[in-house]
């Protein structure tokens, strides 16, 4: 399953703007009894003002050496996130008085975690732990929006496919805007798929495109209607996954946004099967039979793969091996029947 996680930039941007924003808006010119009681209010403010300023420096490092074909983009925010929880930590870090700190911490956290190879849960779980405190002071309801979802985030990150459910629906029941909402639906949609709730996770996917406008579609529609080809798939309807790629295809024709950075599989291996998907659709899109034959061979791939990297007891491997099997049938049919180019 394939899930967005906000850029950690953007999340600067959400917080500050919706949390931090309201904080500061209330204290702009702080009486005497306000400084008093908040001696060190300030100074974590402009701690944060800070990291916020690390954090999207070292985004646009890495987006402008992605742009010019740069090898330092990586590690530019990589530096960024260092930078920003030294701050924070200066800050109170997961002790700090103000939650807004306590959050920001902890999606740093999650997101220096996520970026480990192999995955570092430690990291991940005491980013829940941190967050679970947040929300457990009732903040308002902006930040306990962004709390959950950052929480959900950590749960799949974990393979906690009930507590990421529960996280999501918390975010829904405080989510108004159509195009986060098709956001939170549809990674909800991905864990239902990760339980074998294959009608639940269709009918979220379907929520989740019908929430959005066509403006939005390539943002958030595109890796969308990749979920939900997958979906369909395992729910033993290989034709109408396919016709979904297709459709996908017209948003996105490169294939750009599945293969964005602010995605993560989990499991991992779970990126074969989309790219099996994706292969194949290519392929009988293919007029020319070697470049047909060519794509058949990167599916074939992709399901050996999978099959390969898939625990012995994952619900769709057996599916898997069928699929492989009708991929190599089709393209010797296509190759028998096809004129030489």
């Amino acid at each position: 399953m394939k899930r967005e996680v906000h850029r950690i930039a953007l999340m600067v941007a959400v917080l500050s703007g919706v949390c931090l924003g309201s904080i500061t808006a209330s204290s702009a010119a702080p009486s005497v009894w306000e400084r008093a009681r908040r001696p060190n209010a300030a100074a974590r403010e402009a701690l944060v003002e800070k990291a916020d300023h690390a954090l999207n420096k070292g985004e646009m490092e890495k987006d402008r050496a992605e742009l010019f074909g740069l090898l330092f983009g990586a590690d530019a925010a990589r530096l960024g996130k260092i930078e920003a929880r030294f701050m924070l930590e200066e800050a109170g870090g997961a002790n700090s008085p103000n939650m807004t700190v306590r959050l920001r911490y902890a999606g740093i956290l999650r997101s220096m975690a996520n970026d480990q190879k192999p995955l570092n849960r430690n990291g991940i779980e005491s980013a829940a732990k941190i967050i679970t405190t947040v929300l457990a002071s009732r903040p308002a309801p902006a930040m306990a929006l962004l709390a959950w979802n950052e929480l959900a985030l950590c749960h799949a990150l974990l393979g906690q496919r009930e507590q990421e459910i529960h996280a999501y629906t918390e975010a829904l029941a405080l989510e108004p805007v159509g195009p986060r909402r098709a956001m939170l639906l549809a990674n909800r949609a991905e864990s239902y798929m990760g339980l074998g709730r294959l009608d639940d996770a269709i009918r979220g996917y379907r929520e989740s495109l019908g929430s959005i406008l066509f403006i939005d579609m390539y943002r958030f529609g595109v890796t969308t209607l990749w979920g939900l080809a997958v979906a369909l798939d395992r729910n033993g309807d290989v034709e109408d996954a396919l016709e979904h790629i297709k459709l996908a295809r017209t948003y996105d024709k490169l294939d750009e946004r599945i293969k964005d950075d602010s995605w993560f599989y989990s499991p991992p291996h779970d990126e074969h099967w989309y790219k099996a998907l994706g292969y194949w659709a290519k392929a009988r899109a293919e007029t020319n039979s070697i470049d047909r034959a060519f794509e058949y061979g990167h599916a074939l791939e992709a399901w050996e793969r999978y099959i390969d990297r898939a625990p012995a007891n994952d619900p769709y491997l057996a599916l898997a091996k069928v699929r492989r099997r009708a991929c190599e049938i089709e393209r010797e049919r296509k190759a028998h029947s096809a004129p030489k180019p």
